[in-house]
């Protein structure tokens, strides 16, 4: 930008006050002054003739004696215009006898009507920015304002009109009072010069440029001053809160610049060294058209300043320069670099901590270490049967009972209330993204973009990111529909690498521009106020406060057996053990969705793993083992649930694959992660995550056993290694536990959502742990032939109730009341 001081205050050149709007044409005009409707005088113009001058001369045309033309003259111009059908004014400009300027001065002198000439007209305000905003083509009459006259209206009658308007000044003569006549010429001149004037203005007051695409004056000049005050760009501004959109921004400067307006362009390679997090800052990029090389510029607050500045010393660069909206030009960046950027993003982890990223698979010496203990195990318990088994009881009860003893204690325990955070006021509340990962989700899309259009947060720190594969088509189709809003932006993810979730957010958050990111899925219908109240939590939390977990349920739990068992699961989750381990400072996994997490904290620890296809839980620990702390909040995320085992099978067979791989890759180096989670925090990685999946495969152990015994095919005193009680009762003991602690979690967590928990469910909940085993038991198989598949989990299919209005989404209120009673 130009160097130089600006103003205390915008000018007052763009007030547009409760003006009657401009007449357009001459007879229109002639009767607002003559007090009459604009239709009684066409009627009476083309009634009436004018008188003549002299009755020597043919009506109409005795005013030409003043321009100096003899009689024999004017009624030979009178036979010519005659046979040609034109006028005698037209007529005398057709011959080359008279000018425009010796006409009206005729006309001037024959009814005794000033004439006002020079470089320009004295004009109103309002006029002045209608004369340089609309032009002055076919304009024949404007008010002006100043001078020894007075306030008139300035008149250049058009030569066909001569004669009716010498009838019409006749019959009024007061008009003489209020009319002055110019030339055309003059009014063109003043056009121009009121444009120029108007330009010197936006240049120094760029948000003026918000009036001229459509804004009303006012709201300028307030977007102006809220500039000012906060350090911001108001044309940013408006964009962000969709006031003026990006395109009508971009015609505005274009119109006043009187520079070309670029719509399909490609850009010079000069910017291909730019990095992603560069593209939203760029103001002017090179770009090639089919007109040469050019300079593109986008409308801000100092490409304003300097575009209108350098126009104003020399105004053939309009020719060179030609204006883009923003989002075309950070969209053609994307487009250029997509293939880099991705490759770049998947690698962030891979590169900067290989051994914290499931793109390394398993080392020769890892491998060996595993296979040596599994070989020893093996050994010793073949050698030493009665000790083999003694240990293998003890072992298996104790893993359960660890596993069991956090969900029996965050059952027993009334947590404490807990205060809401400060309220935050609109402008001093953090930017926040938004991240939605796309794919093969039309059915959804109407929905999520209503809860995201619903969402209650300033729309100019609003930066949602759709993400959807590049040749998912249908989507992305879909998407050019919907979503419309300012703070939404697509962004395609190229075919490149594990086409997993975490690979398109790793690609996303390049280009996100907010303090805090969080995610959201396809299905996903977060209540309204979760941001606001998620972004106080962190402006009143410690500097190390990383992530915020919101609470997802499940909101058409009764649709069957299998969705009240996931229902149940979530809100025991989500709403009991991991708010308790919350409560007590541990780490804990990530849900898929609805973390709330610092953007500093996700640069620290190198964003998601891309080759992780369960990346919230493995996101969770490295925050952790970076230092980051993480709670929970009372905010609803309402989700949808597998209908069929099918699908759910899918899904929980990729959720059981990745976190075998967060375990393997954490336990990489067992060492180093017990110094960097310490001892309590590695304890709950162990019991939560390894324990969580070792107690599923004891329950596909023991069924088996179960079934073996009931059909004979394992005798009873062998299985207890010969008939000792104790292992009996120490199993009997562990495994009702095991079933008791899980049971009364699930039902005080059920009670807190208004859960319906029919007896049934408690009594069939090892059927689903079974179900779950078996999950377990095809993830291992998946991890060893598919390690990147992503399984896709289908949407969109259940009936759903109305997601919760913003008058529901109460501070601390979960669930809302509207899902009260539809359980």
């Amino acid at each position: 930008p130009a160097s130089g001081g600006r103003s205390p205050g915008p000018p007052a050149f763009l007030p547009i006050p409760a003006v009657r709007r401009p007449a357009r044409s001459a007879q229109e005009l002639l009767g607002r002054l003559a007090g009459r409707p604009p239709g009684t005088l066409l009627k009476s113009i083309g009634a009436d003739r004018p008188r003549a001058f002299d009755d020597a001369f043919p009506s109409g045309t005795g005013f030409l004696i003043h321009a100096g033309l003899d009689g024999a003259e004017i009624r030979a111009l009178a036979r010519r215009a005659r046979a040609f059908g034109l006028s005698v004014a037209e007529q005398a400009l057709a011959d080359g006898r008279l000018g425009e300027t010796a006409l009206t001065r005729a006309l001037s002198v024959h009814l005794g009507l000033p004439m006002l000439t020079g470089a320009r007209l004295p004009v109103p305000v309002a006029t002045r920015f209608y004369l340089a905003k609309d032009g002055a083509e076919g304009l024949r009459h404007l008010m002006i304002d100043g001078g020894p006259l007075g306030r008139r209206t300035a008149m250049a009658p058009p030569p066909d009109g001569f004669d009716r308007f010498i009838g019409h000044i006749r019959r009024h003569p007061d008009l003489r009072d209020r009319i002055v006549l110019v030339e055309m010429a003059l009014i063109a001149r003043t056009a121009a010069a009121c444009r120029v004037e108007i330009s010197a203005e936006i240049a120094e007051a760029p948000e003026l440029l918000l009036h001229w695409a459509g804004l009303p004056r006012e709201q300028a000049h307030a977007l102006g001053a809220e500039g000012r005050e906060r350090s911001a760009d108001p044309l940013a501004l408006a964009l962000r809160r969709g006031l003026v959109t990006a395109e009508r921004l971009a015609d505005a400067l274009a119109d006043i610049a009187g520079c070309a307006r670029l719509q399909r362009f490609s850009l010079a390679g000069a910017y291909d060294g730019l990095r992603p997090a560069d593209y939203r800052c760029q103001t002017t990029a090179g770009v090639e058209t089919l007109n040469g090389a050019l300079v593109a510029v986008v409308p801000r607050v100092e490409t304003v300043q300097r575009l209108l500045q350098m126009l104003a010393r020399d105004p053939g660069l309009a020719t060179r320069i030609g204006v883009v909206a923003d989002r075309a030009l950070e969209a053609r960046l994307r487009t250029r670099h997509a293939r880099r950027d991705c490759a770049e993003a998947v690698a962030v982890l891979a590169r900067g901590a290989p051994e914290l990223s499931a793109a390394r698979r398993m080392t020769t010496v890892e491998g060996g270490t595993f296979l040596a203990l599994a070989a020893v195990t093996s050994l010793v318990g073949a050698a030493l049967p009665p000790a083999s088994v003694v240990l293998a009881e003890i072992l298996s009860a104790g893993t359960i009972a660890a596993v069991t003893l956090p969900r029996l204690l965050a059952a027993i325990e009334r947590p404490a209330h807990m205060p809401a955070p400060t309220p935050v006021p609109d402008d001093e509340l953090p930017a926040y993204t938004v991240l939605v990962p796309l794919y093969r989700e039309k059915r959804t899309l109407p929905g999520l973009i209503k809860a995201l259009q619903n969402l209650d947060y300033p729309a100019e720190k609003l930066d949602i990111k759709l993400i959807v594969e590049a040749d998912d088509g249908t989507t992305r189709k879909r998407l050019s529909d919907l979503a419309r809003g300012p703070a939404m932006d697509v962004v395609a993810v190229p075919q490149l690498g594990p086409r997993t979730k975490p690979k398109a957010l790793a690609h996303a958050l390049a280009f996100a521009a907010g303090d805090i990111v969080t995610i959201f899925d396809a299905e996903d219908r977060p209540e309204p106020d979760q941001l606001r109240r998620v972004a106080e939590k962190f402006v009143d939390g410690s500097d190390d406060l990383g992530c915020i977990q919101a609470s997802l349920a499940i909101d058409h739990a009764g649709d069957n057996w299998l969705t009240r068992n996931f229902a149940l699961e979530y809100a025991a989750l989500f709403d009991g053990l991991i708010p308790w381990l919350a409560r007590r400072g541990l780490a804990f996994p990530l849900g898929g969705t609805s973390n709330h997490i610092r953007r500093a904290a996700l640069d620290a620890v190198r964003g998601w793993d891309p080759f992780n296809v369960t990346e919230d839980a493995d996101l969770g620990y490295r925050l952790a083992r970076h230092g980051w702390k993480m709670t929970t909040i009372a905010s609803t995320t309402w989700e949808e649930a597998p209908l069929t085992l099918p699908v759910w099978f899918r899904q929980r067979t990729r959720w059981y694959k990745g976190w075998l791989q967060t375990w393997l890759v954490h336990m990489r180096r067992p060492v180093r992660l017990l110094r960097d989670l310490g001892l309590a925090d590695f304890a709950m990685f162990q019991l939560l995550i390894g324990g969580g999946l070792a107690v599923l495969g004891l329950h596909l152990v023991l069924a088996g056993m179960l079934g073996a015994m009931s059909l004979g095919v394992l005798p009873l005193p062998e299985a207890l290694a010969g008939g000792r009680a104790t292992p009996l009762v120490l199993h009997g003991a562990v495994g009702l536990a095991g079933w008791l602690a899980p049971s009364l979690l699930i039902r005080r967590a059920a009670r807190r959502r208004r859960l319906k928990t029919p007896a049934h469910i408690f009594l069939t909940l090892p059927v689903y742990w079974l179900l779950m085993a078996a999950a377990l038991v095809a993830a291992i198989a998946d991890l060893i032939l598919r390690p990147l598949h992503w399984a896709k989990t289908e949407h969109g299919l259940a009936h759903r109730p109305p997601p919760p209005r913003p008058s529901e989404a109460a501070p601390g209120r979960t669930p809302s009341a509207a899902r009260r009673g539809q359980y």
